[in-house]
């Protein structure tokens, strides 16, 4: 089993069983002098064999400059070691809102950092497994939200998974840091396929065009009902003498389309996801009141964009678990 010396604090710390392993839905996490770890860089480790020559080349010719320049550069990493660890001291991290993407699109995580005292917090990196990791600033008691990206590679719910903050700061020789379990997912719709290989399907063979109520197109006139309201009522007509009459609005639904599962001879599932995924796509940015079928599921006809997050939703979770 690989073992690094960065996560060995942390097996420990779960071996113990001090370390909370999720915090609640969007809850904040905040960090404590349990959770905050800290080891000398490259740089550190460096830096303390370099002082360590030095003392005893001082020790060896009992060199009193040898001995204030030694001393002196180790109050020195002292101190950095200390400020490092309390600029990791007391944030909080809290999982922002992750937007739903296509497979193969860099899904985006929101994480908030908040300072609740002290004075501000710079240089405070945050990564997820694999990925560059991104820096920001957070003023005395001040906010800041930090976007992170991961690859997506499959439809469903894809978690943030294990998050690593850190700090070098201020001389670069300690990284403090701490391990969290945000609870945040985002929703992976399938990849829509390049073209579609089939026609939407109409129910009966035919088209239809609905239509509500709405303000839109005119339908025409209807006699005056008692409780009409002045601003619809045809004044033309009115002004000749006619009978009152009141003009009809419409909004127009569009035609009515159904994507159907058996309508796609696709070799695979996903294929078939895909060139579903494209069909909601096309009748969404066409104007079309649409449907869907899937096997053991159906999404009436509908339009908008959150019907269009219903399908897409559908698509992305066939054949999960609930």
């Amino acid at each position: 089993m690989h073992l690094s010396l960065t996560s060995l604090p942390h097996k420990l710390h779960r071996l113990l069983g001090n370390e909370r392993r999720r915090a609640g839905r969007n809850g904040a996490v905040e960090l404590r002098q349990r959770r905050i770890f800290i080891l000398p860089t490259r740089y550190g480790l460096l830096f303390g064999m370099l002082t360590f020559v030095m003392l005893i080349g001082a020790t060896n010719y009992n060199n009193s400059t040898g001995f204030l320049l030694s001393f002196l550069l180790i109050g020195t990493a002292l101190v950095s070691m200390l400020h490092a660890y309390h600029n990791m001291l007391r944030l909080s991290f809290q999982a922002g809102r992750a937007g739903a993407v296509f497979c193969g699109e860099a899904a985006s995580f929101g994480v908030v950092i908040s300072n609740g005292g002290g004075p501000g917090r710079l240089g405070i990196g945050l990564n997820l497994a694999g990925q560059a990791p991104v820096f920001t600033d957070v003023s005395a008691g001040g906010r800041a939200t930090v976007e992170l990206a991961l690859p997506t590679e499959r439809r469903g719910w894809l978690p943030i998974g294990t998050l690593t903050v850190f700090t070098r700061y201020p001389l670069g020789l300690f990284r403090a840091w701490s391990q969290l379990r945000l609870d945040a997912r985002c929703l992976v719709y399938p990849a829509p396929a390049a073209r579609l290989d089939a026609p939407a399907r109409r129910p009966g063979g035919s088209a239809r065009r609905d239509h509500k109520p709405g303000r839109d197109e005119f339908m025409g006139l209807r006699a005056d009902h008692r409780g009409d309201t002045p601003r619809p009522v045809d004044g033309k007509a009115a002004a000749r003498g006619r009978e009152m009459v009141t003009k009809m609005f419409c909004d127009p639904l569009g035609e009515e389309l159904w994507l159907d599962w058996n309508d796609h001879a696709a070799p695979d599932t996903d294929t078939r996801l895909g060139l579903l995924c494209r069909g909601v796509l096309w009748a969404e940015e066409n104007g079309y009141s649409y449907g869907l079928r899937l096997p053991g599921a159906i999404i009436n006809a509908g339009r908008g964009e959150e019907h269009r997050h219903r399908c897409l939703q559908a698509l992305a979770l066939y054949g999960h678990p609930a």
